[in-house]
């Protein structure tokens, strides 16, 4: 999250109005909205290429992926928090809200308190600086894996029955090249 906040003690209804008319994205937290920082182009490469192959990956199925224009609402007591994963998946049909998802199964992002989702089963986290990852899982009650700076290496989302080549989420960066 940025550094840049504005404090409105707003509801999470009055926020989704706000950020419909806003030229910023901001997100979301204690009825604070924090401005969203522009990105690198690494980063935006990086993003778009899982977000595509994930895309293509989850047609004829009920998951859809998403990318950071997206909000992602999480309950938090008695109010909502939202954010903008850099990508994310969700997968029941129930959960179609045209401004924000409740029920990520994974998350492309950085943020530990994803964890705390009861339909969230990994987490994976992409450097756009350099070439590597660490990724999360329910499965194995969140133990970090992390990859080589191999283009051959594999991150497999078994929760999504997805697999991606280090190579391809870094493809166009210059990341990989010695």
């Amino acid at each position: 999250m940025s550094s840049v906040s504005c404090q409105t003690d707003a509801p999470f209804d009055v926020y989704l109005k706000l950020e419909e008319a806003s030229e910023t994205r901001h997100e979301f937290v204690a009825g604070r909205l924090y401005a969203m920082p522009g990105g690198t182009a690494n980063h935006n490469l990086v993003t778009s290429n899982l977000h595509v192959a994930l895309y293509a990956h989850l047609q004829g199925t009920p998951c859809r992926a998403f990318r950071e224009n997206m909000k992602l609402r999480i309950r938090q007591f008695d109010d909502y928090r939202a954010f903008y994963p850099d990508v994310f998946v969700a997968c029941n049909p129930e959960d179609k809200h045209p401004l924000f998802r409740d029920e990520p199964r994974v998350i492309v992002e950085k943020l530990p308190l994803y964890r705390q989702l009861p339909a969230v089963e990994e987490i994976l986290s992409v450097d756009s600086r350099r070439a590597g990852w660490t990724l999360f899982r329910r499965a194995t009650d969140w133990a970090p894996e992390t990859s080589a700076n191999d283009p051959a290496a594999r991150i497999a989302l078994p929760s999504l029955d997805f697999g991606i080549a280090l190579g391809d989420i870094y493809r166009d960066t210059g990341l990989l090249e010695p």
